[in-house]
């Protein structure tokens, strides 16, 4: 599966309950492949596969699948309780109505609402204000395991009409948007996800045995299965990861493509939260990313391949992406094999 970048904000968020008990992080950072030095740059970047890991030890060290952010632990084993139950719900709109008892029955300071009126439905989180109001880690919890289960269980994406945000915007505000590829609000008076009506009567496809398979990795799936595969933005993504990037279409070869006008596809990727240069940067950095990383090729063979006009620029533009120099990175990645 292709790999993708987050904001360093959720890593940053993950610790922030390991910090409140005292308990040591370096060890934890490591094992995840994160370097320390990354959290004190605003705008690094880390890969997903490094933040899925650091939940997965997270949970492990609090005993707790909500990290700790109510003042009910969630039993490890919750998430995997919810998912075999919620397989036996006929429709959606049973699946959700079930899921949001779920988490109302396990949690104290938070509950979930789903609200229908006319042709729309709200799936609401609401949260008990307390002297850590906004738990924006709580907040991403709820709604992207709601999320992403509910598309789980029907076998596709829900298209989402909006989604609303209770706290400001931030640095992580550019990865929902990329994730959710819906139009976003924040500072708003709850956090919800806004869907059509008619998505209540899609039925549940999955059963026991792909439950079990799907929680294995439950962290993973909080950032992962609510993005749209089947979208436009996607389907773009794709085209273009398959071609070297000397080879990338503009935008008129790709409204062409696609049998659309370019007003039309502009304004459908618009819908989705996207642009054609947003889509092209983001994966040119993701690349860029995996290619250092993952990769023996030099400095001076990426830049090229990904055109840059000299491996300075990739130097510049590495610094802006994560905060940090490229020889930094590169040092700390050979210190940490």
């Amino acid at each position: 599966m292709e790999e993708f970048s987050l904001s360093v904000q959720f890593a940053q968020a993950l610790l922030e309950p390991l910090h409140e008990r005292g308990i040591a992080t370096e060890e934890v950072l490591e094992r995840a492949g994160i370097a320390a030095q990354l959290l004190r740059e605003p705008s690094a970047r880390i890969p997903a596969t490094a933040y899925r890991e650091l939940a997965v030890r997270v949970v492990a060290l609090l005993g707790d699948e909500f990290y700790g952010q109510d003042s009910r632990r969630m039993k490890i084993g919750s998430a995997r309780m919810l998912c075999a139950t919620s397989v036996h719900c006929r429709t959606l709109g049973q699946a959700l109505a079930h899921m949001t008892q779920f988490f109302n029955l396990l949690l104290e300071d938070f509950s979930c609402e789903l609200a229908c009126d006319g042709e729309i439905c709200r799936l609401l989180i609401h949260e008990t204000p307390g002297p850590r109001t906004p738990r924006l880690l709580a907040h991403e919890y709820l709604l992207f395991t709601l999320y992403g289960l509910a598309c789980w269980l029907v076998g596709r994406r829900i298209p989402l009409l909006a989604v609303d945000f209770s706290f400001a915007d931030s640095p992580r505000g550019a990865d929902y948007r990329a994730l959710l590829e819906a139009p976003l609000r924040f500072a708003q008076p709850v956090t919800s996800l806004e869907f059509e009506h008619a998505c209540m009567q899609l039925p549940v496809i999955r059963d026991s045995v792909a439950a079990d398979d799907y929680t294995r990795d439950i962290g993973g799936h909080v950032i992962r299965k609510y993005r749209d595969s089947n979208g436009l933005a996607a389907h773009i993504r794709r085209t273009l990861r398959a071609l070297p990037y000397a080879g990338w279409p503009d935008f008129a070869s790709v409204a062409q493509g696609l049998h659309m006008t370019q007003s039309t596809l502009r304004r459908r990727l618009d819908e989705e939260g996207q642009s054609f240069r947003l889509i092209k940067d983001q994966l040119r950095r993701d690349m860029a990313l995996e290619y250092l990383d993952h990769s023996s090729r030099s400095v001076s063979e990426i830049a090229e391949e990904l055109g840059f006009a000299e491996p300075s620029a990739l130097y510049r533009a590495f610094r802006k992406w994560t905060g940090v120099s490229l020889a930094d990175h590169r040092r700390r990645s050979q210190a940490s094999c």
